[in-house]
This record gives structure tokens, sequence and C-alpha cells, in this order.
């Protein structure tokens, strides 16, 4: 097989005939060109022996120079680059000249700035002050600043010479401990029945007795505490003040109590009027 394909590569050409021998009547010749058998392997096409193509082996690849001569860091043949020229340097590209899944942000992105400045950023314009030239020197023709004083007492406003220095409250002291008596006695009461004498209504909430036969309720008193129109001012002083328990019970027409006010509550409200009790009088 070897002398096969030696014999391909280096065969000697057939000598030529010359006309002479050809007549020669003795000898009769025939000529036969010489035929070859065909390899049992490659290929009947021709090889690719170029610098470029499918025919270079991974070896080759790697040994081959760039087809581009004269490359540097300024030096580069920009006329020739391209896709009909150089197949290897150069590549198929898509429309947008990049791969799908390349990013198609620009390069360099310009910065947003808002419209509205930040807080920081104003500048008001601030106007000019003129100055006025004033008729009288050092401003003496200027208003004399009232002092106003405040409706609310201060500290030091208290009327001591009509206010006792020691107050304390009602205390009941009886078979016990004391225990302070409620300045305004309150009754339970299912319903409320007393009438007032003046209005005819039925009194609820706080109102005033005189020995629980006849009532006035809080209105009416006022009226007559400035009016003294049916009663007078001693006649007023002799009644009591009196209350049901309609703040803090709700009995809707029973004897049981539901409560309205907690305990706590309830405590507190009576010490803030125990306490008021001794400074402001109604009469």
């Amino acid at each position: 097989m070897l002398a096969a394909f030696l014999s391909l590569i280096y065969f000697a050409p057939p000598s030529r005939v010359s006309e002479e021998e050809c007549d020669d009547s003795r000898f009769t010749y025939i000529i036969k060109l010489m035929t070859y058998e065909r390899l049992c392997f490659g290929t009947t096409k021709n090889r690719e022996t170029g610098f470029i193509g499918k025919g270079l082996s991974p070896q080759q690849k790697r040994l081959m120079p760039e087809n581009n001569p004269r490359t540097g860091p300024g030096c580069y043949n920009t006329e020739k680059i391209g896709s009909a020229f150089h197949k290897v340097l150069s590549k198929e590209r898509s429309i947008k000249g990049s791969s799908g899944l390349a990013s198609q942000e620009k390069r360099i992105m310009t910065t947003k700035s808002q419209q509205t400045p930040s807080p920081m950023a104003y500048q008001p314009v601030s106007r000019r002050f003129v100055v006025k030239k004033s008729a009288k020197p050092f401003g003496t023709g200027a208003k004399i600043r009232e002092i106003k004083l405040p409706n609310i007492p201060g500290p030091a406003d208290y009327n001591l010479q009509n206010i006792s220095l020691c107050h304390r409250s009602n205390f009941q002291s009886n078979f016990g401990s004391p225990t302070r008596s409620a300045c305004v006695k309150t009754i339970c009461v299912v319903e409320p029945t007393d009438t007032c004498h003046l209005c005819n209504k039925i009194c609820g909430g706080e109102y005033w007795h005189q020995n629980y036969t006849k009532f006035l309720c809080q209105s009416c008193f006022m009226i007559e505490l400035a009016t003294n129109e049916f009663y007078s001012l001693d006649e007023l002083k002799q009644l009591t003040k009196i209350r049901n328990c309609s703040f803090m019970h709700q009995h809707e027409k029973t004897t049981a109590a539901l409560t309205l006010l907690p305990r706590n509550k309830l405590k507190k409200k009576l010490d803030i009027e125990n306490y008021l009790e001794s400074y402001i009088k109604c009469f």
C-alpha cells in the first residue's frame, strides 16, 4: 500500500514513441495508459491547504499567525477588515450589533436630574430693606407698648385675706376610722320622682331641697339666685344640695344597679369635689 501511495506521488511519464518506430511492421505497438485503483481511505475532493478554511487541524489553527500584519496599539489595517474579506477575523453580526443576551443600555448613562429642588436648595429672594427717614430721631414718635394683663391670675395674685389658711374636708369619725363625708349627699332611687316647686318638672342630677318637702331644680335655683323673685337670699341659704345616682348607676326601673363609672374614677370624682368645696361656695 505504501508503494501504491508513493507511485501516486512520484511516477515517470510514459516515453514518447517516434514515427519511425511506429512504421516498423515487424512489431505491433499497443499504447494503453496506466490506470490506478482508488485508495481505500480519504476522499476524492480537493484538499484545502490554505491559511483559512475547514482543512486546518487544531494544531495548525494554534500555530497559524494572524492574517492582519502590522498590528499594534496604533497600527491597524482597517481598509480590508470586513466579513467579505476576512471570514476568520470578522463575525456575523445582527442588526442591533450585539447578541440577544447582551445589554441594550448605553455605555455612558446619562444622569437623571430632578426638576424639583431639594428642601435645602431653595434661595428665597429677600426684599431689599429700605430705611425710611423718620421725622423724629431715635423713634421717639413711636407709640408706647401697652402691657396686656392676662385674665388668669398668677401664682402670687391670690386674695389671702378672705381665705382661711387651713382647708380641710369634712370627716366622719364615729365608730371607727375617720371617713371623708361627701360634700353633696347622693340618694339611690329606682326612678326620680322629686318635682320642682317652680317649673313642676322632675328634678334630675343635682338639685336643692328643704327638709325633703320643697324641691328646686338647678336652673330655677340659679334664676332665683340672680332675681330673688320668689325666694330671698336668706331662704335660698336654707336649701341643701342633693343629687340622685343617675351619674353612676342605671336601674332601668328595677332595684338592680348597673355601674356606669368604675370605682377608681368615681373615687377621683368625689375627691375633687370635696377639695373644691372648701374653696368654692355657692353663696
